[in-house]
């Protein structure tokens, strides 16, 4: 059994738009990032196979930016079976950068310059961004279910917070493809 205490009860449950620390602890209990920190205070691929670094080429200088390839681990679904894609990653930089969207640092998407991918390969992405910064790891956008939030993104975005309270990870908390 393991007990976790709070003073504060966690605001919702979307990755993109949470201010407070108790809900990022518990997105950390639900919901996988493409790399995370390891009891040895390393970063870790979590749903990307390798971690990018310059050693291993997947990280290559491009003028003052960089340029990161990542690859989704295979077989990797949403809880409805839907495959997780770039165009997940691409979403989710989407709605980050709105300035309609209350994320709590648009810092890391404004740095971003494009994600690409190839039809044919759909979970290798290449991020490209503007500055390249010692903690790009940390700064590539986690991926967002495309296929279920870009109705309701499309829908509110022009609203201010319309996306915020309307989101399905607000509205519909337990569908199984978040």
């Amino acid at each position: 059994t393991l007990n976790i205490g709070m003073m504060s009860e966690f605001e919702n449950l979307n990755p993109m738009i949470y201010s407070q620390a108790a809900t990022g602890y518990m997105l950390r209990l639900a919901y996988r990032p493409l790399v995370a920190l390891s009891l040895e205070n390393k970063w870790v691929p979590v749903l990307i196979k390798k971690m990018p670094t310059l050693e291993n080429k997947l990280v290559k200088k491009k003028g003052e930016g960089i340029e990161i390839q990542i690859e989704f681990i295979d077989n990797l679904k949403w809880g409805d079976g839907v495959a997780v894609t770039c165009k997940d990653i691409e979403f989710a930089w989407q709605v980050g950068m709105h300035p309609n969207v209350s994320t709590s640092s648009k810092e890391e998407f404004e740095n971003i310059k494009s994600i690409k991918w190839a039809n044919e390969t759909p979970t290798k992405c290449v991020i490209e961004m503007a500055k390249a910064k010692y903690n790009y790891f940390n700064s590539m956008p986690d991926p967002m279910p495309e296929h279920l939030e870009a109705a309701v993104f499309n829908k509110f975005k022009d609203k201010p917070e319309g996306y915020d309270h309307n989101s399905l990870y607000t509205k519909d908390p337990s569908n199984p493809g978040l």
